[in-house]
């Protein structure tokens, strides 16, 4: 379990990168991603993984693939 919680905090702080790279806030990224703001808030601190569709959508909604995710992970 411990390699699975480091690996969704590695995501959350990879998605936290590029969404500042974007210049988005949260806000923005949810409204996007079409998930609330309090998921992105957890997902990019590693509380809460929010499952393989809410990361997915939060690329969508940043405008990257899911393959620049995974290398800054």
């Amino acid at each position: 379990m411990k390699n699975y919680n480091l690996k969704i905090r590695e995501l959350g702080e990879a998605i936290k990168i590029l969404r500042n790279r974007k210049g988005l806030t949260q806000k923005q990224l949810a409204s996007a991603a079409g998930v609330s703001s309090r998921q992105v808030r957890l997902l990019e601190h590693g509380k809460h993984s929010g499952g393989i569709e809410t990361i997915w959508m939060s690329t969508d909604g940043i405008d990257c693939n899911i393959f620049e995710l995974l290398v800054l992970a």
